[in-house]
């Protein structure tokens, strides 16, 4: 049985992304010194440094 994925936004304000970043990369850090993948956690952060960069614009 499949289920579709369901798409969830998330709403920050530019004050916001800097901690989201910040606590993504220290997510990340402790999932590889536990030696779990950090797929998911990559392409979350790859989507907020580009939230970033939009918001500067």
């Amino acid at each position: 049985m499949k289920f579709k994925d369901e798409k969830r936004y998330l709403t920050v304000t530019k004050e916001e992304v800097n901690k989201y970043i910040k606590y993504l990369l220290l997510a990340r850090n402790i999932y590889i010194s536990q030696g779990k993948p950090v797929d998911d956690v990559n392409n979350l952060l790859c989507k907020f440094i580009k939230a970033k960069k939009k918001l500067r614009a």
